[in-house]
């Protein structure tokens, strides 16, 4: 049981703080928040200060890894793609405190912060996100890559598109049908995309997804039921699992898709 890892997870808008320090650009949260008078994470658990403290409380809690975000308007200043490298060295100090304690790192590139520069340009309803983000997730792998082994592209996609484009109670607060099947698609075009650029550039590790899996049920076995439990299946997973897992959206859940929209 020595390779079992054994830790706790974060987001950076949830617990870094520091949010005007280190060169760090608005994300869309903070100006969602801050417009609507909301709660905030200005300051949060304030780990940008004192991850060194927190590192080491994980370490005597027995945790020997630590799943946490980078936050991309830390680390990619403005739409041409320029990079700050307060923000990288943030992040060097904060990968190298967790080997010091013996603590994997593993990093999940994107957990909801987008840049309010991309925001503006439409966010993840514009395909040039895509590459905006295959550009920051290439700077991730370059600068950090020959100490983190254990990449996530993507935190619950499913939780982010539907909080923020259907339900609209996340930024950029949307209730939209369309806009929530066109963010989902680039978002897993994006993972994909970067993805490929990780195999490409031969990076030692390995690469995935964290999906918010939400099991199925019916209350009976009729035939009506078993379509029901495939779309909503479909809708909950499958086009997060089979797309990152199989390299395609589920044929059926395309051709519900393409069918005109009807109204009760």
């Amino acid at each position: 049981m020595n390779d079992f890892l054994w830790g706790g997870a974060t987001a950076s808008y949830q617990c870094e703080g520091g949010w005007q320090e280190g060169g760090r650009v608005e994300s869309m949260w903070d100006v969602y928040l801050h417009e609507n008078h909301l709660e905030n994470r200005d300051v949060a658990s304030d780990h940008y200060h004192r991850f060194r403290e927190d590192i080491r409380m994980m370490k005597e809690g027995g945790q020997n890894s630590y799943r946490f975000s980078l936050a991309w308007p830390r680390i990619i200043k403005n739409r041409e793609g320029e990079v700050n490298q307060e923000g990288i060295d943030f992040y060097n100090q904060l990968i190298d405190t967790c080997l010091e304690y013996k603590i994997t790192p593993m990093v999940t590139i994107f957990h909801w912060d987008l840049p309010q520069y991309l925001e503006e340009t439409g966010g993840w309803l514009n395909r040039e996100t895509c590459v905006a983000y295959t550009h920051y997730a290439k700077v991730c792998f370059e600068r950090f890559g020959d100490r983190v082994k254990l990449w996530a592209t993507f935190n619950e996609p499913r939780y982010y598109t539907n909080s923020g484009y259907l339900i609209g109670n996340y930024p950029p607060g949307h209730q939209n049908i369309q806009e929530t099947v066109t963010a989902s698609y680039y978002m897993m075009l994006a993972s994909a995309m970067a993805v490929e650029a990780f195999r490409a550039g031969g990076y030692d590790g390995q690469i995935g997804i964290v999906h918010s899996f939400s099991p199925i049920y019916t209350t009976d076995t009729s035939v009506e039921s078993a379509i029901a439990e495939r779309f909503a299946d479909n809708f909950y997973n499958n086009w997060i699992l089979d797309t990152a897992a199989l390299g395609e959206i589920p044929g059926d859940l395309l051709g519900a898709l393409k069918k005109p929209a009807t109204c009760p």
